[in-house]
């Protein structure tokens, strides 16, 4: 008789990131895996940080370091939430005036969130208190949220099939402190707080996301997975991967928050407008972004071609238009999107949580414009990941030092490697969409292993 296949959207029975079919898998990282982490901990968070902010060549001898530590005291600047107000400000001065067009031409501004984002400055501009304050103190939350749900999904992913708690021989404190640990010293994560970017509520939204996924509640995936979308639409590709992995409670939960925003917005904001917006996502990839923190193949191929500033922000323009720049772009972002939803594992395993963790990533790195902040979604990803490769060691027994050095460029500041802008070695400059990269290769060849597994247990 077949085996009758477990719930396709959990973690556990017989999924992508579980030990094997009959789930008799080593449920914990054993006691000398656990001081190795803290190790790595010490050597990657701690001593490189340390030798980077002594370098006299650091950029003002800034690290990952100073971000933390802004983190902790809830110092953060204002960068989303001005442009929002702004913005909010000349829709209501100006209706019938195209909102994005004005704000770029006439402010200078860069305003890059649909019109459904402004729902968030009207309410809270509501409250009896300062604006400003309000959301500042929320974005402390959602970093708090951030280190909760990384150590939530580490759990999960160290939980066995039968039952079990998943805590085994790995410390109950030691587990949690050292996930905290790495979260708050992920640079992605903390320069995203420090910024005042809303790009942190999103990345929180999709870890949450990932977490009931991972616990089998398909709808609340959905509706956790469409919020991000409703202030950048490049997120809907997830609703493409779910129609795509044929989970069809994920995509009519994901497809009503979506639908009915947008029929609210276009009915409180004006068609117009959200056709203006149409034509600011198309500017925005026709032109890209050169600076440094722009971690995607757009920023590569520009700096590259030195095509634009990439030591300089530049709030009232975009490179120069290059048609190698574009057409590159073009192609990168359809080769993943492509292998995304078209190379789709079979069967039980289909959508597994290793499955969305690819579709999640890959929205990130198939933008034109993928600023370090938008990385901070990586960290969640690490806390599953480390178990399961443990579990399951994808490149032998260069599986965990590869994750290592996957996590060393992704969680740190290099700044160093701005002495690169003006020569053709620049590509330092994209260390961490190198890391991104090696995570992403990782979570392919996890689903294949884990494939292989299944079918292998038949």
């Amino acid at each position: 008789m077949a085996r009758r296949p477990g719930p396709p959207c959990s973690l556990g029975r017989r999924h992508a990131l579980h030990p094997g079919v009959n789930g008799r898998g080593r449920s914990a990282l054993p006691g000398s895996s656990t001081r190795a982490v803290a190790l790595f901990f010490l050597v990657n968070s701690i001593l490189l940080n340390l030798l980077l902010a002594a370098l006299p060549w650091t950029p003002e001898r800034k690290t990952v370091f100073n971000y933390t530590a802004r983190a902790l005291i809830g110092r953060a600047r204002s960068d989303s939430w001005t442009q929002m107000h702004v913005a909010l400000q000349e829709l209501r001065a100006a209706p019938d005036r195209p909102l994005y067009h004005h704000l770029f031409f006439h402010r200078h501004m860069r305003f890059p969130y649909a019109p459904p984002s402004l729902f968030l400055t009207a309410l809270v501009e509501r409250l009896p208190l300062d604006a400003l304050r309000v959301l500042h103190l929320v974005s402390w939350l959602v970093l708090a949220g951030t280190v909760a749900i990384c150590v939530r999904l580490f759990r999960q992913s160290m939980a066995e099939d039968e039952g079990s708690t998943g805590a085994g021989q790995l410390d109950r404190v030691a587990g949690p402190v050292l996930v905290a640990a790495f979260t708050l010293t992920f640079y992605p994560v903390v320069k995203g707080f420090t910024l005042g970017q809303i790009q942190t509520w999103l990345n929180l939204a999709l870890a949450a996301a990932l977490s009931s996924w991972m616990a089998g509640h398909e709808v609340r995936a959905g509706v956790l997975s469409a919020l991000p979308c409703l202030v950048k639409p490049h997120y809907g590709l997830l609703l493409l991967w779910g129609l795509s992995r044929r989970r069809w409670r994920f995509c009519v939960a994901f497809g009503a928050v979506l639908g009915g925003a947008f029929l609210v917005s276009i009915a409180a904001f004006g068609w117009a407008n959200h056709r203006d917006y149409l034509w600011m996502l198309a500017y925005v990839s026709a032109h890209g972004e050169s600076f440094f923190a722009n971690a995607s193949v757009n920023g590569i191929l520009q700096r590259a071609l030195f095509n634009g500033d990439n030591l300089g922000w530049h709030e009232d323009a975009y490179p120069p238009f290059n048609a190698w720049v574009y057409g590159g772009t073009v192609l990168a972002s359809l080769a993943l999107v492509s292998g995304c939803l078209l190379w789709r594992p079979r069967g039980s395993l289909r959508a597994s949580a290793a499955d969305l963790m690819l579709a999640i990533l890959t929205c990130v790195m198939a933008s034109p414009v993928a600023w370090e902040h938008h990385y901070g979604i990586l960290m969640p990803f690490y806390a599953v990941l480390l178990p399961a490769l443990v579990r399951r060691p994808v490149f032998g027994r260069a599986t965990i030092p590869y994750l290592g050095a996957s996590y060393v460029l992704t969680s740190n500041y290099l700044g160093i490697t701005q002495l690169t802008a003006s020569t053709r070695a620049n590509l330092l400059q994209s260390y961490l969409l190198v890391g991104a990269v090696l995570v992403l290769v990782c979570l392919y060849r996890l689903r294949a292993a884990s494939e292989t597994s299944a079918e292998s247990g038949r």
